[in-house]
């Protein structure tokens, strides 16, 4: 859901969709609140991307993990490759995004 543009440029449904603890650790290893990815999203002009190989646990009956790959159309030589991880809660019978991950893949021979 966070992927469509339509959700990102939408203040009030990332507002919506993000709990008001949220943190992310950026693949830059930044960390990020949640009025900054807000703004983050809303202003985003990065190349296209995918995700794929979602993985979906479920740690108790409110908290949810979720894994996958983003793949990025990258000519720049930056990182084209993240493993993402996020932390869902469901509260008041709305899951939110409570926390967010992203690990650069480097692509490397012999490794």
């Amino acid at each position: 859901m966070l992927q469509r543009q339509e959700v990102r440029r939408s203040k009030e449904t990332l507002d919506e969709l993000l709990h008001d603890q949220f943190a992310e650790i950026g693949s830059s290893g930044k960390l990020y609140t949640k009025k900054e990815m807000i703004e983050l999203l809303r202003n985003d002009v990065r190349n296209k991307f995918v995700a794929v190989d979602y993985e979906l646990s479920l740690l108790s009956p409110a908290v949810a993990k979720l894994n996958y790959k983003e793949i990025r159309e990258s000519e720049s030589g930056a990182c084209s490759q993240i493993i993402r991880t996020s932390i869902w809660k469901c509260e008041k019978m709305q899951w939110k995004l409570w926390f967010h991950q992203g690990t650069c893949v480097r692509n490397s021979v012999g490794s």
